[in-house]
């Protein structure tokens, strides 16, 4: 399949998928973050930091792949927000730390939880977990 313009990405974002697929995930994470905020990132902004897929029966599911860029790599004002969609209301920055004393999804805190490990040691190449479910159980491996 073509997925469209070559973008540089982290292959284990074609783990388990078709190869070349993470190209389009990170175009995707580009138009998603300015249809929703109105913030422009480069493609090139973008950590690959942790993937999680719903367990089967969930009136919603997904199969996520979570990023973490440096809001000093956006292209635009990162306290502007005029610009983002209806679909999102209040948006602001928040602190990691508040962020976690919040109601959340448990995959969220998770989430949060790998982002604060990555802020601690930003250098390290670390594995990116990735949470799924067997028939048996729920599943960390990494990738």
């Amino acid at each position: 399949e073509d997925y469209g313009t070559p973008v540089a990405y982290d292959p284990r974002l074609d783990a388990q998928g078709k190869p070349g697929i993470g190209a389009a995930l990170i175009r995707a994470a580009v138009r998603e973050l300015q249809e929703e905020t109105g913030q422009v990132l480069d493609p090139q902004g973008f950590r690959f930091v942790f993937r999680a897929i719903t367990p089967t029966g969930r009136p919603r599911r997904f199969d996520a792949r979570f990023f973490l860029a440096d809001a000093k790599m956006l292209e635009t004002d990162p306290d502007d927000f005029s610009q983002a969609s209806d679909e999102l209301s209040h948006l602001h920055w928040i602190d990691l730390a508040k962020a976690k004393t919040l109601a959340l999804p448990f995959i969220t805190g998770v989430v949060l939880s790998e982002v604060q490990s990555i802020l601690a040691a930003p250098e390290s190449l670390k594995k990116v977990p990735f949470f799924h479910h067997t028939p048996e159980r729920s599943v960390f491996t990494l990738l």
